[in-house]
């Protein structure tokens, strides 16, 4: 695992999938092992398997579709079906509901907001270019691993050559019979997924792949290896864990002077610079009022707390009072100060600013919102750089600053 991409590279897509790296082995261990224990050891077992569960489906309904493989896997195993028959599944079952219970909930009190959000990922047909790529995303995120495993287990190939190197590449994906519960472990959640893409039913991300492949190691050494000979590849690999960590070093200083040379914006935004000289305005604009949320864009407002140095500031998604906003409400915002930030993107050659619509907007809703408030409008302008010599390039970026203060009583 430590040979993958989403294990090691993938920092840049930290969100609710790589959360469940650390749960879905979890959940899948817990089944089988409620398959394989009854009695006492079960029973904990299957509680296991419930909490899991329902921690996977709070961290990202996503999950729905990795329990739904769990259960067909269950249906396709001899020892799965005698567990259906038992009152564990049921158990789970109910205890699943249970730990949902205050969600649910919660959802009937935001008129089912994220659900709604759900229904909204389909774009109500089929958009190919995203299932092809989706589709070969796990094998790109897991082939430093997968090629290891190859290499280390070469001996098991049969003739020489191109083909035999195709049938050992191939072998190490094949079930053994109808029954392989590490197979399905390891496939549904990939061809799943991919199914409710060509139905129309979601519009695949690839992110979302970032949890899949959690079994394709176990699914390769068992595959190619004798357990003996699995430890011995597993040892190798963590011997050259050495050149695997050149190899990352120089992947990234080499892609910091690619984005350095091309003067990429997400390379040159200065958001750390801002979130220092925002908060340095407010106090000396403001120093008997402590600043206590950031409203505006979304989720690009959240970099004031992020980059500051003031950590307990509030990140508010949008406009205090709105939706979306109002999913986690901040009930006290008009009570204290606040500022809701625009950024307004880089400035080119010929304009004042690069167009950004997102920027105009989110500065005409600002605007419309403190007026309903019965606030003056007053706004500041940041132009803001990265400086130094890993940025060679004098790239400015703007940021629009809008204070709330609370209205005298």
């Amino acid at each position: 695992l430590l040979w993958t991409f989403p294990y090691t590279t993938l920092a840049s897509k930290f969100n609710a999938n790589s959360q469940l790296l650390a749960l879905w082995p979890w959940v899948a261990a817990c089944m089988v092992a409620s398959w394989q224990n009854t009695g006492l050891r079960g029973l904990a077992w299957t509680l296991g398997l419930a909490l899991t569960a329902a921690t996977a489906l709070l961290t990202k309904y996503y999950s729905g579709v990795f329990l739904l493989g769990l259960g067909i896997t269950s249906l396709l195993s001899a020892a799965g079906r005698n567990w259906l028959r038992s009152y564990r599944p049921w158990l789970a079952l109910a205890v699943l509901a249970l730990f949902l219970t205050p969600h649910l909930r919660w959802l009937q009190q935001h008129d089912y907001i994220t659900l709604r959000y759900a229904q909204e990922q389909g774009a109500g047909g089929t958009n190919w270019k995203y299932v092809f790529k989706f589709a070969v995303t796990p094998v790109i995120y897991w082939l430093p691993a997968w090629a290891s495993c190859l290499y280390l287990t070469r001996h098991h190939r049969r003739g020489q050559g191109v083909k035999s190197w195709l049938f050992h590449a191939l072998r190490s994906w094949l079930p053994h019979g109808w029954d392989d519960v590490l197979f399905w472990l390891a496939f549904l959640p990939w061809l799943l997924t991919l199914l409710f893409g060509i139905s129309g039913a979601a519009e695949l991300s690839t992110p979302w792949a970032i949890p899949i492949g959690y079994a394709f190691p176990l699914l390769w050494l068992r595959n190619l290896a004798s357990p003996q000979e699995a430890v011995r590849v597993n040892s190798s690999v963590m011997r050259s864990g050495r050149w695997g960590l050149v190899v990352v070093i120089a992947v990234a200083c080499g892609g910091a002077i690619f984005n350095a040379w091309r003067g990429k914006s997400d390379y040159y935004r200065p958001d750390a610079e801002a979130a220092h000289a925002i908060q340095n305005w407010w106090r000396q604009q403001y120093p008997a009022q402590p600043l206590r949320w950031v409203g505006g864009n979304w989720a690009a407002n959240a970099l004031l707390p992020f980059y500051g140095d003031d950590p307990g500031i509030r990140a508010v998604a949008g406009l205090p009072g709105v939706f979306p906003a109002t999913i986690d409400a901040y009930a006290q915002w008009s009570e204290e100060g606040g500022i809701l930030l625009c950024p307004l993107g880089a400035v080119d050659g010929t304009s004042r600013r690069s167009p950004s619509q997102m920027g105009d907007q989110c500065e005409v809703q600002v605007e419309q919102w403190l007026l309903s408030k019965g606030q003056s409008v007053m706004r500041r302008e940041f132009a803001l750089q990265r400086s130094g010599w890993r940025f060679p390039k004098p790239k400015v970026f703007l940021y629009a600053a809008y204070p709330y203060t609370p209205l005298k009583r």
